[in-house]
């Protein structure tokens, strides 16, 4: 330092005054630092007048040269986050507190003043937009008479209302960019609101720029995400912000396009946030941020000016696709669906330099997107090329494009036959000789000879077999040289496929081929090839767990040959197959999930020659094998029940068979398993049991499932299933009446079961059900009541309420059917009578009612019954409406089903609650912000003062005179809550008794990265005696933090706690010990008015710690 503050010269000479100026630009921290605490002393002190500085030329101020030196350092200086650019605006910040009178005004009307705050608050670390923030507020408050200019735009006439505006903006981008804590920023929206209105002062610019660093890394992904909503919710105020901005705007300032180019995309097209928004809508998966993100370029773009509209297209597609590799490649196919939605509209928006831009477009082969994205992407981007060569034409349609592509037998459209299979290139093979010509499969197979198999390979595959289905359509396979010929050719595809590793066009034809009925009755022959083609099923099943697109076509093929050669249902283990199915649905996987979501992009946009809006391009179903309105989950299950559904009137061995290998494993899990939730369990498992049910009752099943389905009842711990196997029951009891009396004793032995509440709440049910049957007798009723009234007095509440809902439910049945036993007995009668009155049915939350007898026993029931609602809850994966969809196919394709008479009805829709789409809590959190009242709020913010911006060593330096001791404390998230006490209170280190409780998430879920900013030592409770000895030594006063008779209360004159203190906590339980007490040179308390004797140690150590502050401070 030149001179202190104690010894400060009267008069400064003009040389020493210039060089600190120079300094002050110094790369050096240190000296830069140096320089900049003597200028902001001198400014303090030549403010006051005792100091006076002389400067070289005549009318020239210390002001006006210190202004300059400030303007002249800070566009030069790094942008790295520099103590340099720190103490500048340090220098900044000083200057503008001791200006006087008009020495401030000058600067506040030149555009430089403002641009460069901005940009300290645009690149800034937290601690330059901080003295940022602090510079804005004071320049603000300075403002007398202001001149209008571009870049803040204060009215003279509301200059108190403008300058309002501002210090509200200053608020704000303190509470989202610096404070950053989510509820504060959810709290920030309504004053968003009204910042960016049309009626606000605020020019768009400071609007663009609070924006900018609010997509930062260095927020939280939850804090970007509600700011991120709040933009694509608002295209249109974006828009009209920026023809704002250009009506009064230079070059330089941020904008509406460095915005979103930069870096709203580079968040937005992030692939985390597609797929962790994948919803499934009206049978669409869609992707919830990707079809936002599209609808939000596509409305800001027909928003915008034309020329600007090119411009941010132009940048998108330059930084988003031109760049090898480009950044984020996974929300390609989003962004261009948006640029091409408004490009379709106003393709004028196209001009010259983007054609050959998207003519030539190549995404190199690294980009790393499935094929399918890959080929959505393409598609987009030759589209948009054809807008950008003749605008005049309507978008052709993709499938009419030729396109390059490294994945040409994934990429590229095809179009389909009038059987349904893609139509490719025909592969020319070798004539067959003459005399082969009536044996078509035996000629193609030499044909396939000849050529070495060659036509196998690539997209050779899928040709081949849409051939060989050809061939089956025309020819018989019946002769026996001409079914080993084609057993052959099968085994060569098969073998193709899996070296191909299964491509999909190619899977969607081979279920054709192999249940094709000359394939089924030459395995009704050979059953050693029906074995081959049950096990290639079964293949392409397990390929469809991580591949579904497959499975449509696979199990409409098994179907189709279920009902035209039922007697294929055995030759071919089709038994095998359904099991193997139910045991284990194939789900739809993220890739995939993603994947389709895509494929709608497809659909076209803009408008037809006539001016009419664009056919809607047929349902991405055809694309996968589907028909309308199925999913590829919904449309496989529907095909397997109604399968199940129509399997009794072809074997009733087969029926029994399958009931009794899907219920077994249920039957004979042990307690254990029951208790938790299985992978093996599948809802659709009882779902099918509960269809073959019907068909394999008798008196013999009954007995012997009676016993398995009760223990199942008993030990099965998940709802839903539990109520799948009381509708099995009901229904085995409906066809065996004799056995209603064992029923009642299991449930008389329920009813004094006091360990089992699930169990007897189980039976309860399935017992109501039970007397509702037409089989069932008054005696069972009466019975069944008088056990009823002892349960309603239960000890549990769940087996008490059920019993007296029960009550309700068999009086009101018993008066039906005129069963005077029940209806006269005025116990029950008032009984019932006082029930109704407390409306019990609706005083059970999540209650589930029995089965209803005649309409639980139906299809409908089935897939979309009220046990869907029970926990493990969930959405139906198939409902009543797609078995119409899939009878109304079948009358479309010919398929006749009535040939096998079905076991249950479809019945009639079930009335379950809309389903509601789930909702981001940031969503609901701006949308309760928004609804609220518009008046201006306080703002929660994270708060700092003048004195803490200026003074470094109080923000970056701990106070090493003050160590926290925190040895003897075993709860690692106490001791995350004293890492965050010691930290926010700048406590030099803490010591803890092992380094590794930092891992701990119970440690770092209070210590909220306080460790990463805090000295953290090791020391044991064994080794604290002498490590509290050697502070000792090094002069420090040792202060104990416990309840003693000779400790001092803290807040009374006698506690001054001393400058180089080690305070120690004592543990949670029994404080400090009393052998550790001899090394304390004092002892501290908190004084305590209630009649709880102690603070948590966490609150204890703040409040000494924040004395120690107050009183060295």
């Amino acid at each position: 330092m030149l001179f202190s503050d104690c010894n400060v010269p009267t008069v400064i000479p003009e040389g020493i005054f210039c060089h600190l100026l120079v300094i002050l630009g110094a790369q050096d921290d240190a000296i830069c630092y140096a320089a900049r605490q003597v200028i902001i002393t001198l400014l303090e002190t030549s403010k006051t007048g005792s100091v006076k500085v002389m400067v070289p030329t005549l009318g020239v101020s210390v002001h006006s040269l210190v202004w300059s030196r400030v303007m002249g350092l800070l566009p030069s200086e790094r942008e790295n986050g520099g103590t340099s650019i720190a103490s500048v605006l340090a220098v900044w910040l000083k200057l503008a507190a001791c200006s006087k009178g008009d020495e401030l005004q000058a600067p506040l009307r030149k555009d430089i003043y403002w641009i460069l705050l901005q940009k300290i608050l645009l690149r800034g670390s937290d601690q330059q937009r901080k003295l940022g923030l602090a510079i804005m507020r004071m320049s603000l408050d300075a403002i007398q008479d202001p001149r209008e200019t571009p870049v803040l735009g204060i009215r003279k006439e509301q200059i108190e209302n403008d300058k309002n505006f501002y210090q509200r903006y200053c608020t704000l981008f303190e509470t989202i960019i610096i404070g950053r804590y989510l509820n504060q920023i959810e709290d920030c929206i309504p004053e968003l609101n009204k910042i960016s209105a049309d009626d606000s002062p605020v020019h768009p610019s400071w609007i663009f720029l609070l924006f900018t660093p609010a997509f930062d890394s260095a927020l939280q992904d939850k804090n970007r995400r509600i700011i991120a909503q709040w933009v694509m919710d608002r295209p249109e105020l974006l828009a009209s912000l920026s023809r704002r901005q250009n009506i009064s705007t230079g070059a330089g300032e941020p904008s509406l396009l460095s915005l979103i180019v930069n870096p709203f995309l580079g968040w937005a097209a992030q692939g985390t946030h597609f797929t962790s928004s994948l919803l499934r809508v009206n049978r669409r998966i869609v992707s919830e941020h990707g079809a936002a993100l599209s609808s939000f370029l596509s409305a800001l773009m027909n928003g915008l000016e034309e020329d600007e509209a090119s411009e941010l297209m132009h940048q998108i597609v330059n930084t988003y696709l031109i760049q090898i590799p480009p950044p984020n490649p996974t929300g390609l196919a989003f962004i261009l669906h948006g640029i091409y939605q408004s490009a379709a509209y106003r393709p004028y928006i196209i001009t010259d330099r983007h054609v050959e831009l998207f003519r030539q477009l190549q995404l190199p082969a690294k980009v790393s997107l499935p094929p399918s994205a890959l080929r959505v992407v393409r598609i987009l981007a030759q589209r948009i090329g054809q807008l950008a060569t003749n605008i005049s034409q309507v978008p052709k349609d993709a499938s009419q494009m030729s396109l390059e592509s490294p994945h040409s037998d994934s990429t590229q459209e095809t179009q389909e036959s009038d059987h349904g299979l893609p139509i490719h290139p025909k592969i020319e093979l070798a004539s067959p000789r003459e005399d082969l010509q009536p044996k078509p499969f035996q000629g193609f197979l030499r044909s396939l000879e000849s050529t070495d198999y060659r036509f196998l390979r690539g997209e050779g595959l899928q040709s081949v077999c849409s051939s060989v289905y050809n061939l089956l359509k025309t020819n018989s396979s019946d002769q026996e040289e001409e079914g080993v010929a084609l057993d052959r050719i099968l085994q060569l595809i098969w073998e193709r496929l899996e070296i191909e590793d299964f491509p999909r066009a190619t899977c969607h034809i081979f279920p054709k081929l192999i249940f094709h009925e000359n394939c089924l009755r030459h395995g009704m022959r050979h059953p050693e090839f029906a074995d081959l083609v049950s096990s290639w099923a079964e293949g392409l099943l397990d390929l469809c767990r991580t591949r579904i697109a497959t499975l449509p076509s696979l199990m409409r093929s098994v179907r189709e040959a279920f009902f035209k050669h039922p007697e294929a249902f055995q030759a071919f283990h089709l038994d095998s197959f359904l099991y193997k199915f139910v045991s284990d649905p194939p789900r739809i996987v993220l890739d995939f999930s993603y994947e389709e979501s895509m494929e709608y992009l497809l659909e076209p946009a803009g408008k037809g020659r006539d001016g009419s809006p664009a056919t809607s391009r047929p349902e991405l179903s055809t694309r996968y094998g589907l028909g309308s309105g199925f999913t590829h989950e919904s449309y496989s299950l529907i095909c397997t029940f109604d399968m199940f559904n129509h399997l009794c009137a072809l074997n009733d061995s087969a029926c029994y068979d399958l009931f009794d290998r899907i219920i077994t494993p249920w039957t004979n899990q042990s307690t254990k398993d029951a208790t938790i939730p299985a992978k093996w369990k599948r809802t659709s498992q009882l779902q099918a049991a509960f269809i073959l049910a019907e068909s394999v009752f008798s008196q013999e099943t009954s007995k012997q499932y009676f016993e398995p389905l009760l223990r199942l009842l008993s030990i099965e711990a998940m709802p839903r299933f539990r109520i799948l196997v009381e509708w099995i029951l009901v229904r085995f009891l409906h066809h065996t009446p004799d056995m209603h009396d064992d029923f009642l004793r299991a449930f008389e032995g329920a009813s004094n079961d006091f360990h089992n509440p699930k169990y007897t709440s189980s039976l309860v049910r399935a017992a109501v059900a039970i007397a509702q049957l037409p089989v069932a007798s008054e005696d069972f009723s009466s019975r069944l009541m008088v056990l009823l009234m002892a349960m309603s007095m239960y000890t549990s509440v769940a087996v008490r309420y059920a019993s007296q809902w029960a009550i309700l439910f068999l009086f009101d049945n018993a008066e039906s059917r005129g069963w005077d036993t029940i209806t006269g007995n005025p116990i029950l009668k008032n009984t019932a009578a006082y029930l109704h009155k407390l409306k019990t049915e609706t005083a059970v939350p999540g209650r589930v009612p029995p089965m209803r007898v005649v309409e639980d026993r139906s299809l409908s029931a089935v897939v979309e019954g009220s046990f869907i609602d029970a926990q493990p809850s969930e959405q139906p994966i198939a409902t009543r409406l797609d078995f119409q969809l899939l009878w109304e196919e079948d009358a479309k394709s010919g398929l006749d089903t009535s040939r096998l008479s079905a076991t249950l009805p479809l019945g009639n829709p079930e009335l379950r609650p809309p389903v509601k789409l789930p909702k981001k809590k940031q969503r609901e959190a701006v949308q309760a912000a928004e609804a609220g009242a518009t008046a201006a709020a306080p703002l929660q913010t994270k708060g700092y003062t003048i004195e803490n911006i200026l003074d470094d060593s109080k923000t970056s330096c701990r106070n090493s005179d003050l160590i926290l001791v925190a040895s003897l404390i075993e709860y690692p998230v106490n001791l995350g809550g004293l890492s965050r006490c010691a930290e926010v209170f700048g406590a030099g280190s803490l010591y803890i008794p092992s380094l590794s409780v930092v891992a701990d998430k119970e440690f770092k879920a209070l210590s909220v990265s306080s460790e990463v900013h805090l000295p953290i030592h090791e020391c044991p409770e064994m080794g604290l005696k002498q490590m509290l000895a050697a502070k000792k030594n090094e002069g420090y006063t040792i202060v104990g933090i416990e309840q003693t008779d000779h400790s001092v209360i803290l807040g009374t004159a006698e506690a001054v706690l001393p400058t180089k203190a080690v305070f120690v906590l004592g543990s949670e339980r029994y404080g400090i010990p009393g052998e550790l007490m001899l090394e304390m040179d004092t002892f501290v308390e908190i004084r305590q008015l209630g009649i709880v004797r102690s603070l948590n140690v966490q609150t204890a150590a703040a409040v000494v710690l924040a004395e120690y502050v107050r009183q060295h401070r």
